[in-house]
């Protein structure tokens, strides 16, 4: 109607040959084609070159199907669903074809007169006249139409041959009666075939022409055209003609028109049992919900349709059978057990299926297997039906009848129809079981995911999946197994049982380890892949047959759970029946792949909360300062120790004030290296406080992302102070062993020379004494003595520096000690220097020899008043301290526990830092030359540490000097003065001396002044000497002896000599320290003591006091 020429075609093959023949511009194709599947049939024409690009449109009535071809892409351009109304049929034909221009509008000003009793004809008619350019009325029979043309002028009449009241022949000739009317081309149509005498008839009755209405109305336009164009006066019919060759010719169209009624109707009724066997088939699935209970259903309603008393339906199954009897109908028993094994003809009903079009028999065809398959069934004739969709045949139904010919084409023609539509039902009921299948396991599987997810832990994960699995799957047993890295093996630690009673029977299933590869386990851990078996029980290499059987757990399935690339778990499924299900093969296989990103997530969560945790500690721990910032500085996140170390409150920094780049100048490059690496090595830098104080802190900073980056602070200030404190004690600790080295050097050298100092007095003394007076050599005897004296002095203060001097500890208040010499202090220090002392109440006492602390008060007094030339301040001051442990980490030497100060202060000149290291090494002095020995502070040094104190100065030049010392604080009262001795009247003395010294010129000296003074002396070498002397000596009043002898000791020789001889008096010798006296048991006894270097008149007195004393 539309102009387009359009070729029809009723099945794949005859639209295979048009499309040969010539090459559509547009295809319309149903899906449901009687000899093959629509999907084959766009696949045939695809594969043609011509066809690759022409758009070929897809209709059916299924929207399943539609939906089908959607969703397998197989090359259609469009889908549209019957029922197709024209003007969307159009729409869509303008859409592809917008090019192709309809034919031309050929009745253009012509008017034509449409006569069809049938409402569908006159419609069409009317549409495709109208689309030509015609202007059309229309009527309803021959009646109708004679008035209408009367009334109007037409071109044309385009009149049916049959219709009530009037029919065509008679309309004709009523308009060729007429007058007016007689020029008017006349065209009669009829559907049914024309004969040569239904023209003639029409010619005489002045037709124009007469034609077969096809359904493009092509001839009949044709004709139309023709007439309009060439006009002819038709001659007036006779009138006693007619009547009877009208009448034979509507009967013989009526006659016809009759037996195409019939065909229509054979037809309808077709399509009837095609509707209701459809309809069974629905109703069947419907109710059962499967194709194979279904079965019985749909083949009753197929039979029950087709008015055929027996049938069978086979389904298609996979593996080696490839058809299975599926339901009987009317077949006698043994037909029905027939049917099972195929009638012994399996070759036979193979080739039916690999041919997927109907095949009908008889038992008249000579074909020897087709006759052996009717015999057997007892039949005379078999139509063998295969359903077939998207090219796969789904199944076959074989019809039966003894006396029903099911060769004749409309049989085949049912075949066709109902192999279509059943195969399309069966698959879309198939489409529909599987659909439901899926949706019923990702159900399954999403609650197990599910449930997996919202579980604690793993080891709560393995639990809920297990006995999801189990409940869901229907399986009797179910365990989760971990690799453990440590042993290389399988262990299980996780069961689920159908039967609680049953656990206690599960050790032998759950107790063996499982190394890689070994038994069902160790091949899905080694090969990372699911592994089924029908039966664990005859499985090779397996351990727990035997506890298998016992426990009935046949079909089973292992699926490992990889996460992150390594397998995690390895979980099996065992149920009491056996076989294989590839479904929960697949399934199993998307559960795995599932659980591992779960439990793989889950470890990411549990690591990501392990490291939030660890860094809300470090964040909230109080040891770290943390800031997060972005690159121009700005703050916006810190933890308490940050703000704490650099003096921020938190409102500040939610108010944005904070700029790290204020507190830290950092240059471009340095952002940039940042940004290019992510990180900065940890290095040391001072960061500037809100109040301006400078802090030394450990940073180091990373970026975050792009624009932020996360800096660690570390406060220094400690560790620096710390430092610090270890670089003071290390200075002290090199000062005082560099003390203690000078101590040695100088005791060792004053032990030489006081027994060389002892010879040299002696002896200058004693020749002063026999010299007269006004002799030369007497004074340079005297100035010999006089050098000798002040060498002995110089050696006394190295051996007090070096702690080595003999001293008398007492019990002394320090502030009366002060108050003593405060008198002679004064005189020292002359009227320009103002001396202030500040006592303390209560004061605590102190052992100490009380001559070393007068001379310690003194040097320091001398030494502050050479700091101030021109006079000054010098404050002595006691008090009671009490020193604790960060004092004495900081001040090496010194003790814990209360002590008693004596601090003396000067505003003097002060010193310098290197003066301050060097003070108290022996001769070292800032005076000029022969203005100080350099001997004063090491004294003081020496007393000091001798008395178990310490000493410290503080000092700056211009401000002046401060010494402190801190003398141990003893619980007990002050001693009483000491008696005034009194010296002896005479030096002299007859009594019998024992003198023993290992050094010659001493043992010399000291006998010659000994003898010199009336004593006998006895001279021994070493201790040998002497005991071997006194066995021959009957009288030995006094033993002088050196304390430090080779063999035997003084102090040993005394004790071994009192045994014999207890009235002995005795008095050692020595020029060694106190702590060798000490070592040698001088102190520790009775015994006197004289230090060496010795004069003269030290000797004889010391001597004279001794033999003096009472016993």
């Amino acid at each position: 109607a539309e102009g387009f020429d359009v070729v029809e075609a009723s099945s794949g093959v005859e639209a295979l040959a048009a499309v040969a023949r010539k090459q559509p511009d547009l295809v319309l194709q149903d899906l449901l084609l009687p000899d093959m599947d629509g999907f084959d049939l766009i696949g045939q024409l695809r594969a043609l070159p011509e066809m690759a690009s022409v758009p070929i449109v897809a209709f059916s009535g299924f929207l399943s199907r539609l939906e089908a071809g959607r969703a397998a892409g197989v090359g259609f351009t469009d889908f549209l669903a019957k029922p197709v109304e024209p003007s969307r049929l159009l729409q869509l034909v303008l859409t592809y074809l917008p090019e192709i221009v309809a034919t031309q509008a050929i009745g253009a000003c012509k008017r034509v007169l449409l006569v069809d009793d049938d409402p569908i004809q006159l419609k069409f008619g009317r549409l495709k006249l109208r689309s030509l350019g015609f202007t059309v009325e229309t009527a309803t029979d021959g009646v109708e139409a004679l008035a209408v043309v009367r009334g109007s002028t037409f071109d044309a009449v385009l009149a049916d041959v049959l219709m009530p009241r009037m029919d065509g022949f008679r309309l004709c000739g009523e308009i060729r009666r007429d007058g007016t009317l007689a020029g008017v081309p006349v065209i009669l149509t009829s559907s049914n075939y024309v004969e040569e005498a239904d023209r003639v008839l029409a010619k005489r009755m002045g037709a124009s022409a007469f034609v077969v209405r096809r359904p493009d109305l092509s001839d009949a336009i044709a004709a139309l055209c023709n007439a309009i164009a060439a006009p002819l006066d038709a001659p007036r019919p006779p009138a006693d003609a007619t009547p009877a060759e009208h009448h034979d010719r509507v009967l013989c169209q009526l006659e016809r028109q009759a037996a195409m009624n019939g065909v229509f109707a054979l037809r309808f009724a077709m399509q009837a049992s095609m509707l209701s066997v459809m309809a069974g088939v629905s109703e069947a699935l419907t109710q059962h919900g499967t194709i194979k209970r279904s079965l019985p259903d749909i083949l009753a309603s197929i039979v029950d349709a087709s008015g055929i008393s027996s049938g069978a339906l086979y389904l298609s199954t996979t593996g080696e059978v490839g058809l299975a009897l599926g339901a009987t109908l009317g077949f006698s028993e043994a037909g029905s057990i027939c049917l099972r094994t195929f009638c012994g003809q399996r070759a036979f009903f193979d080739r039916v299926i690999a041919s997927k079009v109907p095949r009908a028999v008889a038992i008249s065809d000579g074909d020897a297997a087709a006759s052996q398959l009717l015999v057997r069934l007892d039949v005379a004739y078999a139509l063998m039906i295969p359903f077939v969709s998207a090219g796969d045949c789904l199944g076959m139904l074989v019809l039966g009848s003894r006396d029903r010919d099911l060769t004749e084409h409309d049989w085949m023609s049912f075949a066709r129809m109902i192999a279509v539509q059943i195969g399309q039902a069966l698959a879309l009921s198939r489409e529909v079981t599987e659909r439901h299948r899926i949706a019923r396991e990702l159900k399954h599987l999403h609650e197990v995911i599910l449930a997996a997810n919202e579980a604690a832990d793993v080891p709560a994960l393995f639990e809920v999946v297990l006995r999801r699995l189990g409940e869901q799957g229907d399986w009797t047993f179910a365990a989760a197994w971990r690799p453990q890295l440590a042993t290389h093996t399988l262990v299980c630690e996780h069961v689920w049982t159908s039967s609680p009673d049953d656990r206690s029977r599960l050790a032998p299933i759950v107790e063996p380890t499982f190394a890689l590869g070994e038994g069902l386990l160790g091949r899905a851990w080694a090969s990372q892949k699911p592994c089924w078996t029908e039966d664990l029980a005859q499985e090779p290499d397996c351990p727990r047959s035997a506890a298998a059987h016992a426990l009935d757990l046949h079909a089973g399935l292992v699926v490992p759970i990889l996460a992150d690339g390594e397998v995690t778990a390895v979980i099996e499924l065992f149920k009491d029946s056996r076989g294989q299900d590839v479904n929960v093969v697949e399934v199993a296989t998307t559960m795995a792949i599932q659980l591992g990103s779960v439990i793989a997530r889950k470890r990411d969560q549990d690591a990501r909360r392990e490291s939030e945790a660890r860094f809300a500690r470090l964040w909230q721990c109080g040891i770290v300062g943390i800031a997060i910032a972005d690159l121009s500085g700005k703050v916006y996140d810190a933890n308490d120790e940050y703000l704490r170390m650099l003096g921020w409150s938190r409102a500040e920094l939610h108010a944005g004030e904070i700029n790290w780049l204020n507190q830290t100048p950092a240059e471009a490059s340095d952002v940039t290296q940042l940004k290019a690496t992510g990180a900065a090595r940890p290095w040391e830098v001072e960061l500037t406080r809100k109040d301006g104080t400078r802090v030394p802190v450990l940073i180091g900073v990373a970026m975050l992302d792009q624009n932020n980056c996360m800096a660690y602070i570390s406060d220094l200030s400690e560790r620096k102070r710390a430092e610090a404190l270890l670089h003071q004690s290390d200075e002290q600790l090199r000062q005082a062993q560099k003390m203690e080295a000078v101590g040695r050097l100088a005791g060792g050298i004053a032990h030489d020379f006081n027994n060389a100092l002892s010879v040299v007095l002696s002896y200058s003394e004693m020749m002063v004494e026999d010299l007269r007076p006004g002799e030369p050599m007497r004074e340079d005897a005297q100035e010999i003595c006089n050098a000798a004296q002040r060498a002995a002095r110089l050696t006394k203060q190295l051996l007090i520096f070096s702690r080595q001097q003999v001293v008398a500890p007492r019990i002394l208040d320090l502030d009366e000690v002060v108050f003593n010499t405060e008198k002679m202090l004064q005189r020292i220090l002359g009227a320009d220097i103002e001396l202030v002392a500040l006592r303390t109440d209560g004061l605590g006492r102190i052992s100490a020899d009380l001559g070393s602390i007068e001379q310690v008060v003194m040097n320091l007094v001398v030494n502050a008043r050479d700091a101030m030339p021109t006079g000054g301040t010098l404050t002595i001051e006691t008090a009671n301290v009490v020193l604790d442990e960060d004092y004495v980490r900081a001040h090496h030497g010194a003790t814990l526990g209360p002590h008693v100060m004596l601090s003396v202060s000067d505003n003097g000149t002060g010193m310098s830092r290197a003066t301050q290291t060097r003070i108290f090494e022996p001769f070292f002095t800032t005076k000029e030359q022969g203005k100080g020995t350099g001997l004063g502070l090491a004294t003081v040094f020496g007393i000091v540490q001798q008395t178990g104190g310490s000493i410290w100065v503080y000092s700056e030049l211009g401000l002046g000097t401060t010494f402190k010392i801190y003398l141990p604080r003893v619980d007990a009262d002050a001693d009483l003065p000491l008696p005034i001795s009194v010296a002896p009247t005479s030096m002299r003395g007859t009594e019998t001396i024992l003198l023993v010294e290992d050094e010659d010129q001493v043992r010399a000296v000291a006998r010659d002044i000994l003898r010199r003074n009336g004593y006998h002396v006895i001279e021994a070498r070493n201790a040998g000497e002497a005991l071997l002397l006194t066995e021959s000596s009957p009288v030995l009043d006094l033993l002088l002896t050196d304390v430090v002898m080779p063999q035997m000791s003084g102090p040993v020789l005394a004790k071994r000599l009192a045994v014999s001889r207890p009235q002995l008096k005795i008095l050692c010798m020595s020029g060694y320290t106190d702590d060798s006296i000490v070592r040698h048991g001088v102190l520790d006894t009775s015994i006197a003591y004289l230090q060496k270097p010795f004069t003269l008149d030290t000797l004889t007195r010391k001597v004279r006091e001794v033999l003096d004393a009472n016993p």
